[in-house]
């Protein structure tokens, strides 16, 4: 994100090197091209060292903190400076694939890694009991309650990249640093959202069958290669007329720039979908087997002391007693055993 052609090149983060941008023609170009970009990585900071900070204080508290947690977490806020300040940033204005391949990275990969760290958990762990009950009536509002909804956070994950890639919103991010920020962002911020009520490890307004959570998972995989394929086989060039005024005399045509931008876009959204599905799969087993646990505790209690307080119907009911005692209905004898060898 170093290139800017609109009025906003002023802003103090903006780095203007569109010039100065060597032509991304080999592996030595991309390893060269590393930009600064100040806001992501002044995000990636602040997160990372809240994140330590709960940690800390959960400590405090007398609550060890998983490492695995915490390193899931640290990969999110790494992943997102390593993406923004790769030459994926650099080239961003430049190039449309490179564009498509870093917002799809910061609205799928990276929000993944950061649920998985359970931040929510930790900032619980790590508050009073009076912040912790703050934050449970926050969970219980109307509008909380909404965004958690499963259908909701579907929808807002599903369009809100069409709404990008096929309005002016697009183009206005590579125009105005200022909007590529926000936008960045954004795509952060509800792409968190969406793991957050997905996967449910953190509280939750709302907690609902992970089984379908993983069926959902399943269908917005195939939604997001219906965008690949679109950005692939579009008749029109997104961003004609910005990219024509950056008139790079290097890399592939427009059309191919998008066709390779979609085909990016459908793989970072397979890389990041397939662990998530698996993912989704795991805690539904999971699940089961707590779901199966209680319901033997129950059982357990039921039965417990000399006899058993409760039986199976079947046990009591004189029409089956023939299969209980192995003779014949009427008490006409014992029922033969089968023949070796028969059905």
């Amino acid at each position: 994100m170093v290139l800017r052609t609109g009025p906003d090149v002023s802003l103090p983060w903006a780095i203007p090197l569109g010039a100065d941008l060597e032509p991304l023609t080999s592996r030595a170009a991309a390893w060269r091209g590393w930009s600064a970009d100040w806001p992501m990585l002044a995000v990636a900071l602040v997160l990372s060292l809240a994140y330590l900070w709960g940690v800390w204080r959960a400590r405090r508290r007398g609550t060890r903190w998983p490492w695995y947690r915490t390193a899931a977490f640290l990969a999110g806020t790494g992943a997102l400076v390593l993406i923004t300040h790769s030459f994926l940033g650099a080239y961003a204005d430049t190039l449309f694939w490179a564009r498509a391949t870093l917002v799809s990275a910061v609205f799928i990969v990276v929000p993944l890694l950061l649920a998985l760290g359970m931040p929510l958990s930790l900032a619980a762990a790590a508050m009073p009991p009076a912040g912790r009950r703050a934050a449970a009536a926050l969970l219980r509002a109307r509008a909380v309650r909404r965004l958690g909804h499963p259908f909701v956070g579907a929808v807002l994950f599903l369009i809100l990249p069409w709404v990008y890639f096929f309005s002016p919103w697009f183009e206005a991010t590579m125009r105005h640093e200022a909007v590529d920020v926000a936008s960045l962002t954004l795509f952060l911020v509800l792409g968190f959202v969406y793991y957050w009520t997905r996967l449910q490890l953190d509280p939750v307004p709302a907690r609902y069958p992970q089984l379908l959570s993983m069926f959902i998972g399943m269908g917005e995989v195939i939604a997001n290669a219906a965008l690949g394929l679109a950005l692939i086989t579009g008749g029109g060039i997104i961003a004609g007329d910005f990219y024509a005024a950056v008139a790079r005399d290097w890399g592939p045509s427009l059309a191919l720039d998008q066709k390779i931008g979609g085909g990016w876009y459908w793989l970072v959204g397979h890389i990041a979908g397939v662990p998530f599905i698996i993912i989704a799969f795991w805690l539904a087993r999971l699940a089961d087997a707590e779901t199966a646990r209680e319901v033997d505790a129950v059982l357990d209690e039921l039965h417990s002391g000399d006899g058993p307080l409760l039986k199976p119907w079947w046990e009591s009911d004189p029409r089956f007693a023939h299969l209980r005692t192995g003779e014949r209905p009427g008490g006409t004898g014992n029922l033969p055993a089968p023949a070796r060898g028969s059905d």
